[in-house]
């Protein structure tokens, strides 16, 4: 791969997640009487804290080395229910962080990426604290 290597990409999940920080999370919900039910498909956004070196992969294929720089967004799936795992790290990613003005102040955050043809709500409900700290962390 070339030294700047490709804006957005799959890497395997263990070699990204050491070194970065996690952002926002799916959580499990609640049934009415208040029971919790683990989502089958939970996405997790990280950035990382510094640069990381890993395999660009295609699937089970590698495509080449890259280097990550540091603040790179990483959006993980993981489907319990299948057993399996990805992640992808999104040069290319848009985040649309969404938070009610009114009552508890509660937000959204989403993931889009032209790469991955595709939006993902990572968590809902978020408070208000972790919504600015979210934003703070988007805006560096």
């Amino acid at each position: 791969m070339s030294n700047g290597g490709p804006i957005s990409f799959m890497v395997q999940k263990n070699s990204v997640i050491t070194g970065s920080d996690l952002i926002a999370q799916t959580k499990p919900k609640k049934s009415f009487w208040g029971k919790e039910t683990p989502a089958a498909l939970v996405f997790s956004l990280y950035f990382t804290n510094s640069v990381i070196t890993t395999d660009a992969m295609d699937g089970k294929v590698v495509l080449g080395t890259v280097n990550i720089p540091p603040n790179s967004p990483i959006l993980t799936a993981d489907y319990h229910t299948e057993g399996w795992s990805e992640a992808f790290v999104l040069g290319d990613a848009e985040f649309n962080l969404q938070q009610n003005p009114k009552g508890k102040r509660v937000g959204s955050l989403s993931v889009s990426s032209a790469w991955m043809n595709m939006s993902v709500v990572v968590e809902e409900n978020i408070e208000s604290q972790k919504c600015d700290m979210i934003r703070k962390r988007l805006n560096d």
